[in-house]
């Protein structure tokens, strides 16, 4: 979740961020620390880090369905029973 700041703190950049202007670079000690960003590209990356997530997830899910297909539902609970030392 972002933090919001006090926009009478950098008006210029709000108003700039808010005309969909280039991005405003902030830096500290000389060095890129933050980007200003209208809230809507802000949203817009939120959601594309959300859909590479999930589709990495299922990503993997698939994988492990192709690793397990070999082993029936019957065979796990006996599985796990040897597992357990049984």
């Amino acid at each position: 979740m972002s933090k919001p700041i006090d926009p009478p703190q950098s008006p210029k950049a709000c108003d700039d961020a808010a005309d969909r202007r280039p991005p405003h670079g902030l830096e500290r000690d000389g060095k890129p620390e933050v980007v200003v960003i209208p809230y809507a590209a802000h949203l817009r990356l939120q959601e594309a880090q959300k859909s590479e997530i999930l589709g990495k997830f299922d990503s993997l899910l698939r994988r492990l369905d192709e690793q397990n297909a070999a082993y029936s539902e019957e065979e796990v609970p006996t599985d796990m029973e040897k597992a357990r030392g049984g």
